[in-house]
């Protein structure tokens, strides 16, 4: 409805991204941010996020722009769960394996009261949220980005413990078209999944005619 107050009667999504501003890393996937903004119009927002683990470094909460984020640290994964190398998924399962356990003890304290669980791009943030979704029943979507399909290895798409992951996921969003094929090809089933484009604000970015 038009110009309907939804200050009272928003649902709370918790969405989970590899990557979000703060105050001291504002560059840090800003489209995250925008993102979440243009929702909260509609929904009661809170971010989880991903930085990776270093001795000195701990979990912590802070507020960027009015939105509840809660950083959690994690084994860092250089691009290894995208390859596949021949077919030695050992050193690689090993990896994801302890980065989905840490994430999913972490995302686990962050989902009460949540009505959605979105994750941002797939990887090992998101088999942790789809871990959190299949404990709690709350529905869980997947955006697709782009690198996370593209650099995504068929083989791993295909394999047992992905098709496992992917067949739970509630639904699938992919920002191109092109994207959704993609995915769609590698991993060779059908998904509920569909293409939302990313909107652009009028306001700021006028075409000049």
């Amino acid at each position: 409805m038009m110009g309907a107050d939804y200050s009272t009667s928003r649902r709370k999504v918790l969405v989970v991204a590899n990557g979000y501003p703060s105050q001291e890393r504002p560059w840090k996937c800003p489209f995250n941010h925008r993102a979440v903004k243009a929702i909260e119009p509609f929904w009661k927002p809170s971010v989880v996020t991903m930085r990776a683990w270093l001795p000195w470094r701990r979990s912590r909460m802070f507020d960027f722009d009015g939105i509840q984020v809660r950083e959690l640290l994690a084994p860092h994964l250089p691009r290894l769960w995208y390859n596949n190398e021949g077919g030695r998924f050992g050193l690689k399962n090993l990896f994801i394996g302890a980065a989905v356990e840490s994430i999913y003890n972490q995302i686990s304290k962050a989902t009460v009261d949540a009505d959605l669980i979105h994750s941002v791009a797939v990887g090992p943030h998101a088999f942790a949220a789809q871990q959190v979704a299949d404990y709690s029943g709350i529905p869980h979507i997947v955006q697709l980005i782009g690198g996370d399909v593209t650099r995504l290895d068929v083989a791993f798409a295909q394999s047992a413990s992905f098709q496992k992951w992917a067949k739970k996921v509630s639904f699938f969003i992919a920002n191109s078209k092109s994207l959704q094929v993609t995915f769609e090809e590698k991993t060779a089933l059908s998904f509920q999944i569909a293409t939302i484009y990313r909107g652009v604000d009028p306001s700021v970015f006028t075409p000049d005619l």
